[in-house]
């Protein structure tokens, strides 16, 4: 049977290094030296061992699962350890079809019990989802905790980063709110490309989407709320109740996380995309809140030209917003704009999207009186998704016929 041994957890002032010993046949999934780290805002020299193991289990007991493989280990905390076969089961009945085998072995298990002396952390990036959740909770005072994990080393700098905590800060200052940041490879030292070759043959996955991002957020997170004595930790929902989706941030993965005293809340989960936005566009209204949103993934700013972006920005529209008052910028004719990105883009859009471009439009025709701008509402209601889509699709291919022709011939004779 292949193994893990998590050979050693070393703390060092503000980082903690976790050196692995992976079986040869699993350290092809690995990067070179099978070492992971977490960067913190504070010195952890006196958290034990065994709260420290919990953000290296966190990357790792998904993938033992998945590869049916032991992991060994010298001491973990006992609540985290007790956990684990719940948030194993959630992915049991996500992926029913699936086999999932390992274990863990722990020389020691250890109560790591603590006073709750803040109330609560939020994942924070300043996206939708954590938006909302703040809202809900504000009057808790959370914690902000964001994360980057893409790290390759220690050492490495990320404008993506610096900008989001410059926005964070911002946020924070005006809400009169304590952040912590963080920064690890955890994103990295497992090779995502191959174990996806592994995943998509067998689940259709990934293995960022399917079984790592929210159980490595919380894995660090759970480090800054011992710290703090931090009771709950608060992570807002990606999707909704009803939608069949396999993605790690799930209720049924999420809210059985437990390290210490602290737990978990996969928040509004109740709530859809359309709600969410609705909640935010109230509490600008009737409290005067400066709220940016921030929902372009691994950029410095809201791109303004994405599917996202456009999603998100006809959300606002729905419910009478102004675009430009959340943290976008469209200058001129907003309908205008839309309209030529879906002149190029209406082709990327699948099923799943659509679905959520609809449940907009029709908060748009609900909400109909009270918009000010009624032309996107009139524009986005005669649009035929289907039949743009095929037309789009017919301009490209026309458009592009011989670089298509070019990349399919090269991708022949490369395979032989």
């Amino acid at each position: 049977m292949e193994t893990i041994w998590i050979k050693d957890i070393k703390a060092d002032r503000n980082c903690v290094t976790y050196h692995l010993d992976v079986s040869e046949g699993l350290v092809r999934y690995f990067s070179p030296g099978c070492e992971m780290f977490a960067e913190f805002g504070f010195d952890i020299s006196n958290i034990p061992k065994s709260v420290l193991a919990v953000p290296v289990l966190s990357n790792i007991m998904q993938f033992a699962w998945l590869f049916d493989c032991l992991v060994w280990i010298e001491e973990v905390d006992q609540q985290f350890y007790e956990c684990l076969p719940k948030i194993k089961r959630g992915f049991q009945e996500m992926y029913r079809n699936y086999r999932f085998g390992g274990s863990l072995i722990a020389a020691k298990v250890v109560n790591n019990d603590y006073h709750a002396e803040k109330e609560s952390a939020l994942l924070f990036t300043g996206g939708v989802d954590a938006t909302t959740s703040f809202l809900r909770i504000r009057d808790s005072h959370p914690v902000l905790i964001d994360t980057f994990g893409w790290c390759v080393d220690r050492d490495e700098e990320s404008r993506v980063f610096e900008a989001d905590i410059a926005a964070i800060n911002k946020f924070a200052e005006e809400n009169h709110l304590q952040t912590e940041y963080i920064k690890s490879n955890f994103a990295t030292f497992i090779r995502p490309e191959i174990v996806n070759k592994y995943l998509n043959k067998r689940l259709h996955n990934s293995w960022w989407f399917g079984f790592q991002h929210s159980l490595a957020f919380l894995g660090v997170a759970s480090i800054v709320a011992y710290y703090f004595r931090i009771k709950t930790i608060y992570i807002g929902s990606s999707y909704t109740f009803g939608q069949a989706v396999n993605c790690v941030s799930d209720p049924r993965i999420d809210r059985e996380f437990k390290v210490a005293s602290c737990n978990v809340v996969h928040d509004a989960y109740e709530l859809s995309r359309q709600e969410k936005i609705r909640m935010i566009v109230k509490a600008k209204e009737d409290f005067d809140l400066p709220i940016n949103l921030r929902v372009c993934s691994f950029k410095e700013e809201n791109c303004n030209h994405c599917e996202k972006c456009f999603r998100t920005m006809i959300g606002i529209v729905a419910e009478g917003g102004n675009v430009n008052d959340f943290g976008f910028h469209v200058e001129g004719n907003f309908c205008e704009a839309l309209a030529a990105f879906l002149r190029d883009n209406v082709k990327e859009l699948d099923k799943d999207h659509i679905v959520f471009w609809r449940d907009i439009i029709a908060r748009m025709a609900q909400n109909y009186n009270e918009l000010p701008d009624k032309e996107t509402a009139d524009y986005l209601t005669l649009f035929n998704f289907e039949k743009e889509k095929r037309e789009c699709l017919w301009r490209y291919y026309r458009e592009n016929f011989f670089s298509i022709i070019k990349r399919k011939l090269k991708g022949i004779i490369k395979r032989g």
